[in-house]
């Protein structure tokens, strides 16, 4: 084998001259402007734009699966509760089921009433508040955010702190 030094030495770089009509060809260019254009350009603009789509595309995916079928899947068996809406919900919910637990609690623990009938039909009508509260909790499930449900479902929450705070009263006065 030969070596680099040899080569180097037989090579002969500075006598070739360039193609016939180089020069020319150089001077047209040069007056006319002809650049060669860049496709590579094109091909980046146009993967930039799918790439955006594809974005938009992962993100409403994104955000459907979220509001929708997260939603369902966390729900309670019966549907979903005020706390399943939102914060300000949930908010409102947590007060309301407080107020009736305390009711309940102190409708219970009255002394001074002897009438278990009372206390029966009083309480047989919080099962049919119950019941109807379920009934909405099914109906918000299918029309989520839909405001007339979920101003009933707090409505009966009301109702229910309304008719303990009333059979309390009467309860109260009658032992006076």
């Amino acid at each position: 084998m030969k070596n680099i030094d040899d080569l180097l030495r037989d090579a002969d770089f500075d006598n070739a001259e360039p193609n016939e009509g180089h020069f020319e060809r150089f001077r047209d260019k040069l007056e006319n402007k002809q650049l060669p254009q860049k496709k590579k350009f094109q091909f980046s603009a146009m993967f930039l734009k799918t790439a955006v789509v594809l974005a938009l595309i992962g993100l409403s995916a994104f955000f459907t699966y979220n509001n929708f079928f997260i939603t369902e899947s966390v729900a309670a068996p019966n549907g979903l509760t005020l706390s399943d809406v939102s914060d300000e919900y949930r908010e409102i919910e947590t007060y309301l089921q407080t107020e009736v637990n305390q009711k309940i609690e102190e409708f219970q623990n009255l002394e001074c009433s002897s009438d278990v009938i009372q206390k029966e039909v009083v309480l047989s009508e919080l099962n049919e508040l119950d019941t109807t509260y379920k009934a909405l909790q099914q109906e918000l499930l299918q029309n989520a955010n839909d405001e007339r449900i979920i101003n009933a479902m707090i409505n009966s929450y009301q109702k229910k702190v309304e008719i303990l705070d009333h059979v309390i009263t009467q309860v109260n006065e009658r032992c006076k």
